[in-house]
Parts: C-alpha cells; structure tokens; sequence
C-alpha cells in the first residue's frame, strides 16, 4: 500500500481513485434508470464532440467512458512505468512519469475508443436523417418518461435496424411508464418526443417493426 501511495505513483493512484468512484456512480445511476453517461452528453458532449475533442471519438462513445478510457491508460501505464523503472533504471519522479503516461494516453485513447464504439449500441439513427424515426412506434426501456428525466426507447426504422434514441415526452405534464409503447413525433435538438401511442399504431407492423 506504501507503494501506492508513494510520491512518484500517487498521480496514478489518485487516477484509479477517480476511476473507481466515476464507476460507482455510473452503476448507480444504471440502476435507477438514468446514466450519468447520458446526461453529460445531454449537457455538451454533442458540442464537444463536434469542436476540438472529436478525434477522441465524442460522439460515438459517450463523453464519461471516454474520461474512463482515459483515466485507465493514465493510471495502468503509469504503474506500469514505474515498476519497469524501479526495476531497470530506479524510480522516476513523479512528473516525469506524468508527462509520458499523459503522452501515452492521449495516443491509446482514440484507439480503445474507436475499438469500444463498435460494441455500443448505437443511440443514433445511422445513415438515416433524424426525422425518418418520426411517426415510429417504439417501447419505453429506460423510464418512466417525464419532462425533467431523459428515458430511452427501443425503435425499428424502416430497415429493420433496431435504434435505442434518448426521449422526453411531447407534452412536459406526461409520466409515461417503463414498457409502454410511444408514437415519436418530433426532433428536439439530440432528443425525440414522444406521445403514447394511439392502439390503432401500436399494432401497426409498418410502423413499429413487428
């Protein structure tokens, strides 16, 4: 534990610390319903992902896992570092393995994060435009939908690929229930609207990809 604590691996200790606790509050909010990864691109991740930070991969992985990625280089291959050095060379100061363990990590993050990016699910709409999932049914998976909580909804485009979109309900008064089918109705920026849907719809296999 001395170790750990020392000096010249306190950077990466303090780095697992964040992982750790950045975890915990991402299996939480899971549990509840509502991903503090979400949230956060909710907030900016869109804008950020569009600006500077868009060679780390913003946009297809969510800006929290991102700083995870980050934090996991930063900490591993400092540790990693200075075991080596401690073996071979003797223990390097503490900045010292923080420059090259920074330097190692802004190479390695897009590429673990592209490699994540293919085993996401996909939240957006593909190759389609982000009006043709109007008029779709979908089911409520991560709910109950209400005008201050962003849910999610399972949804079939007319190519029978499955998106997972991040939705609000139309009207702000509305609590839709986890399970209950929607009718989406409008774009609000990177979210949907979504309306109970009529039954009429809701048994309509054009419309909800049954």
């Amino acid at each position: 534990m001395n170790w750990f604590l020392s000096d010249p691996l306190q950077p990466f200790s303090v780095a697992a610390l964040v992982l750790l606790g950045l975890v915990t509050i991402e299996v939480i909010g899971g549990l509840f319903g509502q991903s503090p990864s979400s949230l956060i691109d909710d907030w900016g991740g869109g804008e950020l992902a569009d600006g500077a930070l868009g060679w780390l991969n913003l946009g297809r992985v969510p800006l929290l896992i991102v700083v995870m990625v980050m934090l996991v280089l930063f900490a591993a291959g400092g540790m990693l570092l200075q075991t080596v050095a401690a073996r071979t060379i003797g223990i390097l100061p503490g900045l010292v393995a923080s420059f090259c363990a920074g330097g190692f990590t802004l190479a390695m993050t897009p590429v673990v994060s592209r490699a994540i990016s293919r085993i996401l699910p996909r939240e957006e709409t593909y190759a389609l435009a982000d009006e043709d999932l109007i008029g779709r049914v979908g089911t409520v998976t991560v709910g109950p939908l209400e005008a201050h909580v962003i849910g999610k909804i399972s949804v079939t485009d007319g190519h029978g690929n499955r998106h997972f979109p991040r939705v609000r309900p139309a009207d702000p008064g509305e609590r839709i229930e986890t399970g209950a089918q929607v009718l989406i109705v409008e774009v609000a920026g990177r979210e949907y609207r979504v309306i109970r849907a009529p039954a009429a719809l809701a048994d309509d296999p054009a419309r909800n990809g049954i």
